[in-house]
């Protein structure tokens, strides 16, 4: 089996030029880029989905790329405005399945630009995108265990960490005719039991 071509890398087999690096981030350049300075900004563990991402290598890279946007805007490239683009799977656009964050510098008239279909222009009902947003993780749930968390004093990194997790782990519900995630659901009623119960011996 070949070895994934950012791995490579990042293992120091295959040149690149390097832009920033440190134990959980590599940013290097783009061998095919957009404009001069279109970098890309990778995890150094193989990941191929975002969903997979540790939360904290996932907020590291992105703290990278906002640093990188702010170098190209200082630096003598040609840089009017900045695109970040990260393609989570190959219907999406991945091409190399290992989670890579696209910084690309923009100017007028550089030619690069993205097509939309066109009934893009079309705004769905309001109920349409309201039911949409039921189906996303059951973020109304999240937020009354987020709100308890916070009056609780409770670590936040708990919080990201089960939010990921509803990422990938979200399954249909038939009664419901819609998708909802049991299993975090569960997540922040076991740990919110926890918390309550702690609270309750400590005072």
């Amino acid at each position: 089996m070949n070895e994934c071509v950012f791995c490579s890398i990042v293992n120091g087999v295959s040149p690149a030029s390097v832009v920033y690096s440190d134990e959980k981030v590599l940013a290097f350049l783009d061998i095919q880029p957009v404009n001069a300075g279109h970098t890309l900004v990778i995890p150094k563990a193989h990941v191929v989905h975002l969903s997979a991402l540790d939360e904290n290598t996932g907020a590291s890279m992105f703290k990278v790329a906002m640093h990188i946007a702010e170098a190209l805007r200082n630096s003598d490239l040609n840089c009017e405005g900045i695109n970040l683009h990260l393609a989570d799977g190959e219907v999406a656009g991945q091409e190399i399945l290992h989670t890579h964050l696209h910084v690309i510098p923009r100017f007028i008239g550089d030619g690069f630009s993205v097509r939309f279909r066109s009934s893009y222009g079309v705004r769905p009902e309001r109920k349409e995108l309201d039911a949409v947003a039921k189906t996303q993780n059951s973020f109304e749930k999240g937020i009354v265990w987020i709100t308890t968390c916070v009056c609780l004093q409770t670590d936040i990194s708990d919080i990201l960490i089960v939010i990921q997790l509803s990422i990938s782990r979200v399954v249909e519900c038939e009664e419901a005719h819609s998708y909802f995630p049991n299993l975090v659901l569960n997540l922040f009623l076991l740990r919110y039991d926890r918390l309550l119960l702690k609270r309750l011996q400590q005072s």
